[in-house]
């Protein structure tokens, strides 16, 4: 006996939804994208509710938020450093501006004036995170294009970026020592985090080499860290900073503190009660606990990366080479961004 075909005349189901007609009760089920099912209950109404909910978040072929899961998943994302990664999934999460507006767009219906609009109207409360969203909006573009032979222009090229004002704030040893007491008289924790902010000044490193550093990197000959600026198919070069009084009185305050119950092979100089690193939320949560106080006392706020500037402004004001301890292959990265000083002394051509 063949089964007669049931139509669900004036039910109005979402895509994706079947209705399976039992004997006392009806069901409802969504089918996934891989095929399979999931069960949406035997309410109606609710069964078109969570259908909804998983047709938005699931990526239609061919729209964008299609292509963003096609390259977050391939070896051209896997490639990039790990500070790239995380900004980039942060500007991809479904709740964030970037795909409400684009994810169920397909990049042939993407024009120019689109993404300039779109611009405009991030740039007023966020022109730095703009600026990082266009132009992973442009990665994945050129990833789809050429993989998708339908999509013929990225149209985010062409399109100009929020211009940056160069950072100019230099802080003063006077501020950094002032820093150092306020933070100790906080908490253990926010002293450490401040801690942090002082080796990063006498060292030159960035955050990512500082939370890597553990207790065997402190050698006889100075304190081993390796450079986080190198592509990924090079190999890393190893950083030696030799040691000074001011950076073994850092290192001793670090190392008063508390350590882990628990010993690890190789513990990190800087790490939670329970020897893990801290993580980038937790750290910025710390340091700007630490900013709000300092404001608080009538001074001026300062980022974590203007200690790693005062670092070059101090060394190029001795006329030293900064490239052995921040790891540039060239001075020109050190003068356009780092470089702060506000008298410049020069010698007459004869």
């Amino acid at each position: 006996m063949i089964a007669r075909r049931r139509k669900y005349i004036g039910l109005h189901l979402p895509p994706g939804v079947e209705v399976r007609l039992g004997k006392r009760v009806t069901t409802y089920r969504y089918q996934n994208a891989d095929r399979s099912w999931t069960n949406l209950g035997h309410d109606l109404e609710t069964a078109k509710k969570r259908a909804e909910e998983l047709n938005r978040s699931t990526p239609k072929p061919n729209t964008v938020a299609h292509w963003f899961e096609e390259y977050f998943s391939s070896a051209w994302f896997k490639r990039l450093a790990s500070r790239t990664q995380v900004d980039y999934q942060e500007c991809a999460k479904s709740s964030g501006k970037l795909m409400q507006v684009f994810s169920q767009m397909q990049f042939q219906q993407i024009k120019r004036p689109h993404i300039a609009k779109y611009r405009d109207m991030r740039s007023a409360t966020a022109a730095r995170r703009a600026n990082t969203e266009i132009t992973l909006l442009s990665v994945v573009c050129q990833f789809a294009m050429e993989r998708d032979e339908s999509i013929k222009e990225n149209p985010c090229k062409g399109v100009r970026r929020i211009p940056q004002h160069k950072r100019s704030r230099d802080v003063a040893r006077d501020e950094r020592l002032a820093y150092l007491e306020m933070a100790k008289g906080m908490s253990e924790g926010l002293y450490k985090i401040a801690l942090m902010g002082e080796f990063a000044f006498l060292t030159g490193q960035r955050r990512a080499g500082l939370l890597k550093c553990s207790l065997s990197n402190l050698k006889d000959h100075g304190i081993e860290f390796q450079s986080t600026k190198h592509k990924s198919n090079e190999d890393s070069a190893t950083i030696v900073i030799q040691w000074s009084p001011a950076l073994r009185q850092c290192i001793e305050s670090i190392r008063s503190l508390s350590r882990p119950v628990v010993t690890l092979r190789d513990p990190l100089l800087f790490c939670t009660l329970s020897g893990n690193p801290y993580t980038d939320s937790g750290f910025k949560g710390q340091w700007n606990k630490l900013q709000q106080e300092w404001a608080k006392r009538g001074h001026t706020r300062f980022h974590f990366h203007d200690l790693l500037a005062a670092h070059v402004t101090a060394k190029k004001s001795r006329g030293e080479d900064v490239r052995d301890t921040r790891g540039h292959t060239t001075e020109a990265t050190g003068e356009r961004v780092y470089d702060r000083r506000r008298i410049r002394i020069g010698t007459p051509a004869e």
